[in-house]
């Protein structure tokens, strides 16, 4: 963990949980390498639902090692909803 990261775990988001974990697709693409993708949704204290807003998407890669598998990489990223995309694709300055 960065510095950043570790400042955020303990104020911003201090008492988050992660819910409404969904895997999207789990793949073996060549002898011992598979890739994971999935989505999770943040809560902060008090909340009941997470915003769309704070939605995520992640995509682990992962290997075959010592007779288990061991993510090697992972892409943490938010998913942006169609209307989000047009918001931000207007701001853009040509």
């Amino acid at each position: 963990m960065t510095l950043g990261e570790i400042s955020r775990a303990a104020t911003v988001v201090k008492g988050s949980r992660l819910v409404e974990g969904d895997v999207v697709f789990a793949r073996i693409v060549s002898a011992g390498v598979g890739v994971v993708h999935s989505r999770v949704g943040m809560l902060l204290p008090g909340e009941e639902q997470p915003p769309s807003t704070r939605i995520s998407m992640q995509l682990f890669v992962t290997v075959w090692r010592d007779d288990r598998w061991v993510v090697v990489a992972l892409e943490n990223a938010r998913l942006l909803s169609l209307e989000s995309m047009a918001a931000l694709e207007s701001l853009t300055v040509e």
